[in-house]
């Protein structure tokens, strides 16, 4: 059978169990939601799963399949659970590419949209569902809606960035955009991060900006941009050319950092493979997987976190141990030893298998703020929590009505730029990591900025429905029969 076929018995399948499913919670009240199963078991939300125990979870693993890409349309159609790296590979087959890849090979298509991402294009195209001509679900009652700007609008604008909680995302048609061979790399450093986050929204609001853009905090005194033009590879012929490939390579933001020390922090240009280019942050996911490099740590993760064979003195690191296990640089047979261990897909399992652990003791989130406040909330972030390595994201905003969307303009306002901090890892001082959010938290929503909800959130539901419209969330899910069927957001996103 063709994977059009496959969709369409799949879909068949999922549209019966649906039906049943709501044939019983006719006869059976207070039955809980139903769970969404993707079985990708590579989920990058880092929130707990409690909310999904005891409920019937509906089967949407089989849904990873590639159904067409038409050079023509420049259109990618294909199933959630596709990954960004089988997505690229078979695009660049044919000369092209999403606009938006998000940076790890493993978050899947479905993942990018329900949970809203971004990366070194946003600047010009938002973010990934953005990029998205249209989406499939499938509603409570077994129906197949297919939402586009043109058609059931409301909810092409209100299924990005709603986890699943109005039913299951079946197939999304992806936009494409001509590629080449390479990306060319400018970095351009600075001693101040203040200037970077000016220059990065600078160049976003430029006309002639770069393919690509996005920048990194290395320390309070040194920051860089980093610009990325597409370009054929005999174009440049006299560069150099990185990759993550070879076993001992470094981490890309560590590649950055000896950039700037080699070349005391002068203009520098290379090249790169997009493929390489694309997933350039996967190796280590960031900087995460540096923090694994002290074996201490490493096997506490083990012992502590995954095993639990023994029990922390404390929920969250001192002062000592935030000293002792700040991230840094190994040598090549370091790096090449621990190499198995610091894809993205592996670090994350890990994480997921050591969750309450990890929770209390590493920060990752991302927040969105207008480029209006952009550098008052990067005076705030400089000192607390003062983590380094930050990356920096400009984002074009949208002025559609999508309900999540981090990046949402304010009313009346039809174009502008966020600047996303991407801040994960250690707090610089022993606090309760939820302390530590909270003010972040409440330091985004009184700059008009919003968090990416993959991370842990800490709002109460008052908090949440002040920042996002309960009222056009509400209203769609009672339009579609999803309330009481599906789970509602605050359930998936919200820490208990």
């Amino acid at each position: 059978m063709s994977p059009l076929e496959l969709h369409t018995k799949d879909i068949i399948r999922l549209q019966r169990e649906i039906k049943l499913l709501n044939s019983a919670r006719a006869l059976i009240i207070n039955l809980p939601p139903i769970a969404l199963n993707y079985q990708s078991g590579s989920s990058y939300t880092i929130r707990s799963k409690s909310y999904k125990k005891g409920c019937h979870t509906l089967d949407c693993g089989a849904l990873d399949r590639i159904l067409s890409i038409d050079p023509k349309s420049q259109i990618a159609r294909v199933e959630p659970r596709v990954t960004m790296s089988s997505l690229v590979r078979a695009t660049l087959a044919y000369g092209l590419m999403p606009p938006i890849v998000p940076e790890f090979k493993n978050i899947t298509v479905g993942g990018a949209i329900l949970g809203i991402a971004a990366e070194s294009g946003s600047h010009r195209w938002g973010c990934f569902n953005d990029a998205c001509a249209a989406f499939e679900m499938i509603t409570a009652d077994g129906s197949l809606i297919r939402a586009s700007p043109h058609e059931n609008i409301e909810f092409y604008n209100g299924i990005p960035g709603s986890y699943g909680s109005f039913g299951p995302l079946v197939s999304a048609e992806i936009k494409l955009i001509p590629v080449k061979k390479y990306v060319r790399l400018r970095y351009r450093f600075f001693s101040s991060p203040h200037f970077v986050v000016e220059e990065l929204l600078n160049q976003a609001n430029t006309k002639d900006s770069p393919d690509f853009l996005d920048g990194l905090i290395l320390s309070k005194n040194l920051a860089v941009v980093i610009e990325g033009f597409l370009v054929a590879g005999d174009s440049q012929p006299n560069l150099p050319q990185f990759s993550t490939a070879p076993t001992s390579s470094p981490f890309y933001w560590q590649h950055v950092k000896q950039i700037a020390l080699e070349s005391n922090h002068r203009d520098y240009e290379e090249i790169m493979d997009i493929y390489d280019y694309l997933f350039r942050y996967d190796l280590g996911a960031f900087w995460i997987g540096s923090y694994l490099f002290h074996l201490p740590l490493l096997k506490r993760v083990i012992s502590q976190g995954i095993l639990k064979w023994t029990k922390p003195r404390q929920e969250s690191f001192d002062n000592m141990e935030i000293q002792k296990f700040k991230v840094f640089t190994p040598n090549a047979s370091y790096r090449a030893f621990l190499r198995p261990l610091m894809n993205s897909k592996f670090l994350n399992k890990l994480l997921h298998k050591s969750e309450d652990w990890v929770q209390n003791r590493f920060m990752i989130q991302d927040f969105c703020i207008p480029e209006s406040t952009s550098l008052e909330f990067l005076g705030g972030v400089l000192v607390d929590p003062k983590i380094f390595p930050i990356w920096l994201l400009p984002i074009k905003g949208t002025s559609s009505n999508q309900i999540f969307a981090p990046h949402l303009l304010s009313r009346g306002q039809d174009k502008g730029f966020f600047m996303n901090f991407g801040i994960y890892g250690v707090p610089a001082h022993a606090e309760s990591l939820e302390a530590v959010t909270r003010r972040l938290e409440k330091r985004a929503r009184e700059l008009c900025g919003r968090k990416v909800l993959y991370s842990c959130s800490y709002y109460t539901q008052e908090e949440f429905w002040e920042i996002y419209s309960r009222h056009a969330y509400e209203d769609l899910r009672k339009k579609i029969g999803a309330k009481g069927f599906w789970h509602n957001i605050v359930d998936k996103v919200l820490s208990k």
